[in-house]
C-alpha cells in the first residue's frame, strides 16, 4: 500500500481501531501491527467482532480507508448549515489519508494494494 500511496503523494494522517462493532474508534499512537490476512491488530475485523464479520458469503473487510479531503468537504457543508462537524475517528474508518482526493481514493476500489 505504501508504494502506491507514495505515487499518489498521499500519506497516512491517522490510524484508528475499535475492539467491537459500534465501539468508539481509538487512535493508534505509535505503531500499528497489520496482518495481511486479518487486518490491524486489535481492530474489530481482525478480532472477528465487526458488524459485517459474520456475513454469508464471507467478505473480506480487513482495513477501511477515507480521504481527509472528503472529511473536510463534508465538514464544510455541515458548517454552512450550522451543523456540528466530525473528525476522522467518527467516520469509523481505520486509515485517514492526507494528500489524496476522495475521487482518487475511490478509483482504488476493487484493487489490491
Amino acid at each position: 500500500m505504501y508504494s502506491l500511496l507514495m505515487k499518489l503523494n498521499a500519506h497516512i494522517q491517522a490510524i484508528y481501531i475499535a475492539p467491537s462493532a459500534g465501539a468508539p474508534m481509538q487512535a493508534v499512537s505509535r505503531h500499528a501491527k497489520v496482518d495481511a490476512n486479518l487486518g490491524i491488530e486489535g481492530d474489530r475485523y481482525a478480532l472477528g467482532t465487526g458488524a459485517y464479520s459474520d456475513t454469508k458469503p464471507t467478505k473480506i473487510r480487513h482495513i477501511s480507508l477515507i480521504a481527509l479531503a472528503g472529511i473536510e468537504i463534508a465538514n464544510d457543508w455541515l458548517r454552512a448549515g450550522d451543523e456540528p462537524i466530525f473528525d476522522g475517528a467518527e467516520t469509523h474508518r481505520n486509515i485517514v489519508l492526507e494528500g489524496i482526493t476522495a475521487n482518487a481514493l475511490n478509483d482504488l476500489v476493487g484493487k489490491q494494494f
